[in-house]
């Protein structure tokens, strides 16, 4: 099972109006494909970057605090 987190940029916004830019999203799927596919079935192709988990703690080191809404349950299921 693979793990890759999702982040978003200023213009990527959830549900409810508001800006993803300080947040990410993990997703969990048995190959590169399928993470592919269920990150574009959660956002289509309203999203910024895709990374392996791994590099989640270099991420956050490097930028925190950037993400003030760390893998907090959001609603994200917009193409707009």
């Amino acid at each position: 099972m693979l793990k890759h987190f999702v982040t978003f940029g200023q213009e990527h916004l959830d549900v409810d109006g508001l800006s993803l830019q300080d947040s990410y999203i993990i997703v969990e799927a048995d190959d590169f494909s399928g993470i592919r596919e269920k990150i574009f079935e959660l956002r289509g192709d309203k999203f910024a970057f895709e990374y392996p988990i791994e590099k989640l703690e270099f991420y956050l080191a490097k930028w925190h605090p950037m993400f003030k809404r760390e893998h907090c349950e959001i609603a994200l299921k917009t193409g707009e």
